[in-house]
């Protein structure tokens, strides 16, 4: 007899395990042991509720992922492992986690910038190339708990969505956004590597792509959609320590999207040391780190000194 494959429990999975033995428990107690009939959708309505898969549900339970299935179709009666998980309290799911996934599905769903120049990476050949995140950026680092969340201007064109296959590349800005990071003391891994709890979450001030190549000239009105219905979103998601914005037009779409005070970016980035936001985080407004800003507007010494401003923040909220 072939051996019973088994199911490793995340920890959703091991606390939903717990209340199902203290539901059998409960019901042993009270000598229930009868089969009963119940509504079709409440086996169903309740393992949703726990926000756990059907595999996780089934180990916990200690039975198959068939018998659940057929369970929450009618097609079987109910015995008390199935009373003991209608048993458990609903819990509504509303974590973070669910909350960034809406947001991501209404993203995919905007059409708001097609009549400007602007394609979703939704729409692009199917959605092949768009991944589960809010923006191929954040695909290289998302992490929801992020102590410091940067916000670029835009990602790039719809040619080299394709060719890169929906992910970020080691490019020279990645490469020194990388060095910046580390000089405050987050490190993450080169683009395309991802880790789950890298403490940085990329994201861009405008969410949907050009044509014309990567250095494209941008449009003032590519931003204001997106400020307004997913930066501030995505910042009061996360609710990092510091906001860090990479130039002048990422940093007007955050102070669009929280209604801020008319500061100039050279002002801001060159007299403030942060600028409080509403959700608790801090603003720090930094020149872009792309080459030709390099060359032209802020060199890299200069830049790794404006970082520092960051630091302090996250050494002051660390104590």
């Amino acid at each position: 007899m072939p051996a019973r494959k088994s199911v490793k429990a995340s920890p959703a999975g091991e606390e939903l395990g717990l209340e199902l033995l203290q539901s059998v428990r409960e019901m042993k107690a009270r000598k229930i042991a009868r089969v009963t009939q119940v509504q079709l959708n409440e086996v169903v309505e309740a393992r949703q509720s726990t926000g756990v898969s059907q595999a996780v549900c089934a180990s916990a339970l200690g039975i198959s992922k068939r018998t659940l299935k057929e369970w929450g179709q009618g097609h079987r009666s109910h015995s008390g492992a199935a009373q003991a998980l209608i048993r458990i309290p609903r819990k509504p799911i509303s974590t973070k986690s669910a909350e960034y996934k809406a947001l991501v599905v209404s993203r995919k769903a905007c059409r708001k910038c097609a009549d400007i120049g602007l394609t979703n990476p939704a729409c692009v050949q199917a959605g092949a190339f768009d991944g589960p995140d809010i923006g191929p950026w954040t695909r290289w680092n998302g992490d929801l708990n992020a102590r410091v969340l940067v916000v670029g201007q835009e990602w790039g064109d719809v040619a080299s969505l394709v060719r890169q296959g929906g992910l970020d590349t080691a490019s020279p800005t990645n490469r020194v956004l990388r060095e910046l990071l580390a000089s405050v003391g987050v490190r993450i891994r080169p683009a395309p590597l991802r880790a789950s709890r890298s403490g940085v979450f990329l994201t861009n001030a405008a969410l949907c792509l050009k044509d014309g190549g990567a250095q494209a000239p941008v449009r003032a009105e590519w931003f204001a959609n997106c400020a307004d219905a997913y930066l501030r979103r995505q910042i009061e998601l996360v609710r990092p320590a510091v906001v860090v914005t990479l130039g002048e037009r990422a940093y007007l779409a955050v102070r669009q999207a929280f209604n801020l005070r008319r500061v100039s970016f050279r002002h801001a980035a060159n007299k403030f040391a942060h600028i409080p936001l509403p959700n608790g985080s801090q603003l720090v407004p930094v020149y872009h780190c792309g080459q030709r800003i390099l060359n032209t507007h802020r060199r890299r010494e200069a830049q790794f000194n404006d970082w520092l401003r960051v630091k302090a923040l996250l050494t002051a909220t660390s104590a």
